[in-house]
């Protein structure tokens, strides 16, 4: 308790003792100089007599000001009541009386002094903690606004990246159909390497934009899943068919190894699974200078049904050092004994596969040992699509025969009108003769009917029918691939 004070106003002859009994001391004023003490005192009491309660009324505005009571001896009530904070009445002959109401008012006067101090305490954090508040709400301002400046900046950006990537790979796509158009026409053998090394750095070019291009479209958030049903047997078939011929030309093997068991049909969004594959694939290639690369498929099977497909990349190559795997996906990083100059890319192909994965709710493991080479393991909620095998067999056994017989008739109707140069009904045949491959994921023969389709009616005769051997080479590749979907149709 702060240590308070009895100022003895007139003459009562009990207020030395009530100091005593309160441990307090006793200042006997004049009234005038009682309203001074008012001004520096610690608080406390003022002890007068009844009579002087009519100087009471006159001063209780400042009485009630300070922190100090009234405390009046007299026998009579007081009338009118004095309207002060902290009065009371007591009677001169009654000394327990007169300590227990004296004792009652320095309470309430002291809690009125804590409840002061915690007010004015409260007053000030409230005050302190409405400045922070104050400062707080500036800089989450401040950050909202750095926030979204950056953020426009990151969208112009991709903007511009993308707009520039599209640019860049309308007339690298120019390039490389000329180049291709030029690869068949004759050539001496230093033509052919010259030619050659073109296509290679064209193609890397093309890999580039096109990983540009992917990454835009993930950082800009415009890549969603769109899942269907799809033959797994005719993607693998063809991801065989497309990495066969790049592995030969290293001197390298491709491997695939797909589990029974299982239909192949699944739900799924095929395009994003084939970008994985095919970037896990290239790297593998890229990176290997002897042995070849594997591609394991096998089914995760829970309850007797097919819950999700399990694929595995695994390489010869040289491997990637333990503290190196954490920043493979890290976009625009390479591994740096791999930098050199003819495995140079984008540097987004781990990025890519990375965002996709998460896009598909899948995981995505990386093991690897130096000389050894390294093993990407893919796990994806892919679940099987229900069918009869004997009914899966007879469609695709439908679409080759189909083909097969289409085929055959445009080739011969093609070869009739580049001899006799009737280049519009050639035209019209290849138009149709490229959809029907397209409709049955054929790519290399679309191309293939593409650059024949280019050159008619700019080149002579047998040119064009050099071109049509292409094609038709291209269309018994289909033909075999067809087999080969048909015949895991039915080992499913």
């Amino acid at each position: 308790m702060f240590r308070l004070e009895l100022i003895l106003l007139g003459q009562i002859d009990s207020a030395g003792q009530l100091a005593s009994d309160l441990d307090l001391g006793l200042l006997p004023l004049r009234t005038d100089s009682a309203l001074k003490r008012l001004e520096v005192g610690p608080g406390g009491l003022i002890l007068l007599p009844a009579q002087m309660s009519a100087w009471v009324e006159a001063h209780q505005e400042k009485l009630n000001r300070f922190p100090y009571g009234v405390l009046v001896f007299g026998s009579e009530p007081i009338k009118p009541p004095l309207r002060l904070k902290y009065w009371d009445l007591t009677e001169p002959d009654h000394p327990e009386l007169t300590l227990h109401r004296a004792k009652g008012l320095l309470e309430r006067i002291w809690l009125h002094h804590r409840v002061g101090e915690r007010h004015l305490e409260l007053k000030e954090t409230t005050a302190a903690a409405n400045n922070e508040r104050a400062v707080l709400c500036e800089l989450q301002r401040q950050l909202r606004e750095a926030r979204d400046l950056a953020q426009k900046e990151a969208r112009e950006k991709s903007e511009l990246l993308n707009f520039l990537a599209h640019e860049i790979r309308t007339p690298i796509n120019g390039v490389m159909g000329m180049v291709h158009l030029f690869s068949h026409t004759a050539m001496d053998r230093e033509q052919q390497e010259f030619i050659t090394a073109l296509s290679r750095s064209g193609e890397s070019l093309l890999e580039m934009v096109n990983g540009l291009l992917d990454w835009g479209r993930l950082e800009a958030g415009k890549v969603e899943l769109q899942p269907r049903e799809f033959d797994l047997w005719a993607m693998l078939d063809e991801l065989r068919m497309w990495f066969l011929p790049l592995a030969e030309e290293k001197g390298l093997t491709v491997e695939i190894k797909a589990a029974e068991g299982f239909s192949g049909w699944l739900v799924g969004d095929q395009p994003k699974l084939r970008q994985i594959l095919v970037n896990l694939m290239g790297n593998a290639l890229k990176f290997t200078e002897s042995g070849g690369l594997t591609l394991s498929v096998a089914p995760q099977i829970e309850g007797g049904q097919v819950t999700g497909m399990s694929l595995r990349v695994k390489d010869t190559g040289r491997g990637i050092a333990a503290d190196q795997i954490p920043r493979l996906f890290d976009p625009f990083w390479q591994v740096e004994e791999f930098g050199s100059r003819g495995n140079q890319g984008s540097g987004l192909g781990l990025a890519i596969v990375k965002r996709l994965v998460e896009i598909m709710r899948g995981q995505l493991r990386v093991t690897s040992e130096a000389g050894e080479g390294t093993c990407f393991e893919l796990v994806l909620p892919l679940k099987e699509v229900l069918r009869n095998r004997a009914e899966v067999s007879r469609s695709v056994g439908a679409d080759r025969e189909d083909f097969a017989l289409t085929g055959e008739i445009y080739l011969m109707a093609l070869e009739r009108h580049l001899r006799d140069g009737a280049w519009p009904e050639a035209r019209d045949l290849v138009g149709r003769f490229e959809r029907a491959g397209q409709k049955l994921g054929f790519d290399e023969l679309s191309l293939a009917l593409c650059a024949l389709d280019a050159s008619l009616g700019r080149e002579e005769s047998a040119a064009n029918l050099a071109q049509l051997e292409e094609v038709e080479r291209h269309y018994r590749n289909a033909l075999d691939r067809l087999s080969y979907r048909q015949k895991h149709a039915l080992a499913g």
